[in-house]
C-alpha cells in the first residue's frame, strides 16, 4: 500500500524558509553592525591619531616662533652692537684728523687775525673772528683755501667796527672739510 502524507509538509516548508531568513537577516544585521561599529572605530582610532600628530606640530610651531622671535631679537641685538662698534670706530679714526685739523688751523691762521669761536656740525666749519684789516681775511680765506685739510671758503658776514683809532673787522665764514681722499692725495 502507498503511503499518503497527508500533514501539511508545504506550511512546514515555509515556516522552515522563513525561519531561516529570519535567522540570515538577524545575521546580516549584526554582521552589518558589527562591521560599521567598526568602520566607525577605525575612523575615531584616525581622527584621534591625526589630532595627537596635529597637537605635536602646534607644539614644534610654537617651539620654532619662540626660536625665530629670539633670533630676531639676537640681530636686533646685532645690529645695535654693530651701529655702536661703527660710532666707535669712527670716532677712533677721527681722533687724529682732530689734532691735524688743530694743527693745520693754528699754521694757517695770519697775524692779526683772531678766531673768537668756531663749531663744526657734519663737514662744515663756521668760522668767526676779528681781524685788523679787510686784506687779513682774504690772506686767511686764501690760507684756507690752500689747504689740504679744508674747501673753497665762503665769506658769510663782515662787519667793520671802530673803536678810537682802531678798525677792526668782524667776520663770519664757512668752510667745508675735504674728503679723506683729498688729504690723502696731498
Amino acid at each position: 500500500m502507498t503511503q499518503i502524507n497527508l500533514l501539511p509538509w508545504r506550511e512546514e516548508l515555509r515556516a522552515e524558509k522563513q525561519t531561516e531568513f529570519a535567522v540570515l537577516t538577524v545575521v546580516v544585521a549584526v554582521i552589518a553592525g558589527l562591521v560599521c561599529l567598526a568602520v566607525h572605530m577605525f575612523n575615531e582610532h584616525q581622527i584621534d591619531n591625526q589630532n595627537k600628530r596635529n597637537n605635536m606640530i602646534q607644539q614644534e610651531i610654537t617651539i620654532v616662533d619662540r626660536k625665530i622671535k629670539e633670533i630676531k631679537d639676537i640681530e636686533e641685538r646685532k645690529e645695535a652692537l654693530e651701529a655702536r662698534i661703527g660710532v666707535i670706530e669712527g670716532l677712533q679714526s677721527g681722533r687724529p684728523e682732530m689734532v691735524r685739523l688743530f694743527n693745520e688751523f693754528i699754521r694757517i691762521v695770519p697775524k692779526e687775525v683772531y678766531i673768537e669761536s668756531f663749531e663744526q656740525k657734519g663737514g662744515q666749519l663756521t668760522i668767526k673772528g676779528v681781524a685788523l684789516s679787510q686784506s687779513r681775511v682774504s690772506e686767511y680765506m686764501e690760507n684756507l683755501d690752500k689747504s689740504p685739510i679744508f674747501g673753497i671758503p665762503k665769506l658769510k658776514v663782515i662787519t667793520a667796527k671802530s673803536e678810537g683809532q682802531t678798525k677792526r673787522f668782524l667776520f663770519t665764514l664757512q668752510v667745508k672739510l675735504a674728503s679723506k681722499e683729498k688729504t690723502e692725495d696731498q
